[in-house]
């Protein structure tokens, strides 16, 4: 078990984040402690969390050595603690909006109680409950009278940019913010950019503010700038009222993806489609897991399915528009407990940042208690061409439990995915999957689902594997 420190945290002169074990801890500064003890007093602190905008945290004792030198602190808060970390570049469209709408409502509040965000970036927002939460608690600062928004261009690249381009071109190019983890420099997110969207005159507006702030104001990075140019509350209050029914304003092209219609034209009958849910409910009320992680869950059926079963249930998919359908679909249905994330499984997110620690990878944010790999299997090993021993591996290191369907070699789906293919193909066969999945876990059960030739098996892995 860990007991030292790990720091979390690079760049913030306010504050450094450090975890220990499972705990995270936040060291707030002497320089920032005025700052703090404003937000905590003024009212603001308690109305962001009553509200649920803001993550709540305890002030404790400063938990033993650092094991470096770390004097310059006065306080020591330990936030509540998030069940797993995401990033923007793995949200859909809709979060990201969610999550932008959420900074200004902050922003807004703040300014009412005399202070204001100097940090507007995506990194600071987490998904929790089903909803956008605020976790950067130093991230405030007091505001000072007829000063502008020092974090509005930062905003923009963050938020309004991506956004405008996930809407109008492409629900993916979200993932420019993997390349950019400073948000997405306007002269190259303004070339990707439709020549309809010069007709919008505010979105243009807000574009063209914050190239000026960039000629202008690149000393200041986002942290308050040498104008001196006074800005009134309300020109501040309508800036925001602006972005707000910009953001709120945009939408995703309404079509359907290869996969967002996957489940009302399927390989199953309806007979094997219920035999298939049968087995894996089966499964699932065996015990309660903490963490469930479904790997090819398109628009969340299964994850559904294993939600009263978990504590949280993590549906990926690399189709953006399943990612969205299934978000806006949870919110209306008022899960909390299901997070959808865009998530290649054969690309997946990397670690990131200063010296690879800023932004974790996939594997380094789990193991799951249980990983459903439903219907994939055969779109790894031919699609992708990995072959079942890497995927096994791969999957032994994700999750403690493993539900995965096979979808045998006559099957429809898999010489469809043969032909398109047209190559050199991985060894696939039950034979071979069974090899390989049995060299890191135990087999429990298997089942053949009816009037179907695919097969549910159940493994858990073998001790000392991952």
């Amino acid at each position: 078990m860990q007991t030292t420190f790990k720091k979390l945290s690079y760049r913030d002169k306010c504050a450094t984040v450090y975890r220990k074990n499972s705990l995270v801890f936040r060291f707030i500064s002497s320089q920032y402690e005025p700052a703090y003890r404003k937000l905590m007093k003024s009212g603001l602190y308690k109305h962001l969390t009553e509200e649920g905008l803001l993550v709540c945290h305890e002030e404790v004792e400063a938990p033993g050595s650092l094991g470096e030198r770390q004097d310059d602190f006065q306080t020591v808060i330990k936030p509540c603690k998030i069940p797993f970390i995401s990033y923007p570049y793995e949200w859909c469209f809709s979060q990201l909006k969610d999550a932008a709408l959420l900074t200004l409502r902050i922003q807004k509040l703040a300014l009412a109680y005399g202070m204001t965000l100097k940090d507007a970036n995506a990194w600071n927002v987490q998904f929790h409950g089903g909803k956008p939460v605020f976790i950067d608690t130093s991230s405030f600062e007091i505001h000072e009278e007829g000063s502008p928004w020092s974090a509005y261009g930062q905003f923009c690249r963050f938020f309004l940019l991506p956004l405008v381009l996930m809407s109008k071109c492409e629900p993916r190019l979200n993932s420019l913010l993997l390349a950019y983890p400073d948000g997405i420099p306007l002269d190259i997110g303004i070339k990707l950019l439709p020549l309809s969207t010069w007709l919008n005159p505010s979105l243009i507006g807000h574009l063209a503010v914050t190239a000026f702030m960039n000629a202008h104001y690149r000393k200041s990075e986002g942290h308050g700038s040498d104008s001196k140019q006074r800005v009134k509350l309300q020109q501040l209050l309508n800036v925001l009222n602006d972005l707000e029914d910009t953001i709120s304003n945009l939408r995703l092209k309404q079509e359907d993806s290869v996969w967002s219609a996957y489940y009302k034209d399927n390989a199953y009958s309806p007979k094997a489609f219920a035999a298939k849910e049968e087995i894996v409910q089966r499964i699932l009320v065996q015990s309660k897991r903490k963490k469930i992680w479904d790997l090819g869950a398109n628009t969340g059926h299964y994850s559904r399915l294993a939600s009263p079963h978990a504590d949280m249930v993590l549906a990926m998919d690399y189709d953006a528009l399943c990612v969205e359908n299934n978000y806006l679909a949870l919110k209306k249905q008022g899960k909390s407990n299901i997070l959808p994330l865009l998530m290649d499984c054969t690309a997946p997110s990397p670690a990131l940042g200063w010296a690879l620690l800023e932004r974790l990878s996939l594997p380094e944010r789990g193991p799951c208690d249980l990983l459903m790999a439903l219907a994939l299997i055969h779109h790894l090993v031919i699609g992708r061409s990995i072959n079942l021993e890497e995927v096994a591996a791969y999957m032994a290191k994700l999750g403690q439990e493993l539900i995965i369907e096979f979808v045998p070699e006559d099957d429809s789906q898999v010489e469809l995915l043969r032909k398109q293919k047209a190559g050199v193909c991985q060894t696939y066969n039950q034979t071979a999957f069974e090899e390989a999945f049995c060299s890191h876990f135990v087999l429990i059960d298997k089942q053949v689902i009816a009037d179907s030739k695919r097969m549910i098996y159940h493994f858990v892995r073998l001790s000392g594997d991952r």
